[in-house]
């Protein structure tokens, strides 16, 4: 969900492990030399979605890549199906409160025009949350008080655990 930390999150990652980053929407703006806002704005929310699945395909050919994803990626099937299937999915979940403190609605064209961000957040959660905990393999609290380095350390050692125990079925 926007505002949960996915970009600082990933970027920690990538720095931790030493590993490339994709993050979706930056690449999305890239590619599009304009703003989310401005892709919003101007092409409508069907184009970017359009673009982030684009992005998201091209994202996860790359091999060992993390991957931050936007808020509204599992809004599609078929990217949510190729995330379970191209790596391990986390789903940073934070409360609205938290979410709406972080989001900048500037920033956030599906906050621009709110009245209440924390109220448009809660709507956006309770609609979107079952997709995430299908999609995701592992859901992550995020407190308030967390650095990305904190959620990052929480990843790295969910990971090893997964693997640690992956490694014993095996023998």
């Amino acid at each position: 969900m926007m505002g949960a930390g996915k970009s600082a999150v990933g970027r920690e990652l990538a720095k931790l492990l030493r590993r490339p980053l994709a993050d979706i929407d930056g690449e999305i703006a890239r590619r599009a030399g304009k703003s989310i806002s401005d892709i919003f704005a101007g092409d409508g929310e069907d184009a970017f979605r359009k673009m982030e699945s684009e992005e998201l395909a091209r994202a996860l050919q790359k091999n060992g890549c993390i991957i931050a994803a936007g808020g509204g990626a599992i809004l599609a099937p078929q990217n949510a199906k190729l995330m379970r299937a191209g790596g391990t999915v986390f789903y940073l979940c934070a409360p609205p409160k938290l979410l709406a403190a972080r989001a900048r609605p500037q920033n956030r064209p599906l906050l621009a025009r709110a009245k209440n961000p924390e109220k448009t957040l809660a709507k956006l959660l309770r609609e979107r949350e079952p997709l995430y905990r299908k999609t995701a393999h592992c859901t992550i609290t995020v407190g308030e008080n967390e650095t990305p380095a904190d959620v990052a350390a929480k990843i790295i050692a969910i990971a090893k655990s997964e693997n640690s125990a992956a490694g014993k079925k095996n023998k």
